[in-house]
């Protein structure tokens, strides 16, 4: 009788230890939840005071994206990797770039692409991202792969980088 009580506590005991997290409430991620809440109250009532118009929050693309009416799309593209070397310069050491053959066209914005291969430490690749964040044009990074060369004891870094180029 004693060994049936036993076994019933502990199947009991392993249960409630094995599955307890289930059935709590998670009250990080209502915290979360909270915060969110609260940061997006304040800026809707920032933006409720500043009377702000639809025109505030609108973009410029020209100041975003390259010009298709004065530049080529080589002219856009060599402007591209020299805000990629300036901002790579003395941190990391490019090992190749490469161009698309062609820009993708859209509507009304082409997308320009170019692979670019770097030797390059986790941290200068840090400090090169944060120098290339200041530069006034948008870019979108569609891949990136890194990975260690054992051999000759190198980081290397493999992006695909995209910027946008207005149509004619």
């Amino acid at each position: 009788m004693n060994n049936t009580k036993i076994l019933v506590l502990l199947i009991a005991l392993v249960t409630y230890i094995n599955y307890q997290n289930y059935f709590k409430v998670d009250i990080r991620h209502l915290a979360k939840k909270i915060d969110n809440l609260k940061s997006n109250i304040k800026r809707e009532e920032k933006i409720k005071d500043e009377n702000l118009s639809k025109n505030a929050f609108s973009l410029n693309y020209e100041n975003l994206f390259f010009n298709g009416k004065k530049e080529s799309y080589s002219q856009a593209m060599g402007h591209m990797q020299k805000e990629v070397a300036d901002a790579l310069n003395g941190v990391c050491r490019i090992e190749n770039i490469k161009w698309a053959e062609a820009p993708i066209s859209y509507e009304w914005y082409d997308e320009l692409a170019m692979n670019i291969s770097l030797t390059c430490s986790p941290k200068n690749f840090l400090i090169a991202v944060n120098r290339f964040n200041k530069t006034k044009k948008l870019y979108k990074v569609k891949s990136i792969t890194m990975r260690r060369n054992i051999t000759k004891q190198k980081n290397i870094i493999f992006l695909k980088l995209l910027a946008f180029r207005l149509s004619k």
